[in-house]
């Protein structure tokens, strides 16, 4: 398995706790892990941009997002769309279903958003919008 991060330098700053955005990493990692063969790929890709046609967030927002994909099986759409939803997993006894719900509630608290496109035998990206902190507020 590969592990990729692209981030280039000198991406905006974003108020958030980075304990949380580590914990929400990780589930993300974990469960693109889980869903792929021993010789798949991760990707985990910081970018920033306006949501003008992301389909998440508030249209016409600066926001920053951190994706992660893999080239995993990919999910159905009832899957996708029961994804977050607590409680909810496809791994059986080994799944909690609490990963994915824990990475949605904090984006809510940090006044993000989250989106996840799938596709049977095309992978999964998860992509978390975070609005730019103002110049005021990093000081």
């Amino acid at each position: 398995m590969t592990v990729t991060l692209e981030a280039p330098p000198g991406l905006p700053a974003c108020l958030l706790d980075a304990s949380q955005l580590e914990a929400a990493l990780i589930n993300l990692v974990v469960n693109a892990r889980d869903a792929m063969s021993a010789a798949g790929a991760i990707t985990m890709r910081a970018y920033e941009g306006k949501d003008d046609d992301t389909g998440a967030g508030e249209p016409g927002a600066d926001f920053v997002c951190l994706e992660v994909r893999d080239d995993g099986p990919g999910m159905s759409d009832d899957v996708r769309r029961r994804a977050l939803d607590p409680f909810f997993t496809t791994k059986g006894e080994s799944g909690t279903g609490l990963g994915l719900a824990q990475v949605y509630g904090f984006m809510q608290q940090v006044g993000g958003d989250l989106s996840i496109q799938s596709r049977p035998g095309e992978g999964t990206t998860v992509r978390l919008y975070f609005r730019k902190a103002r110049a005021e507020a990093t000081g």
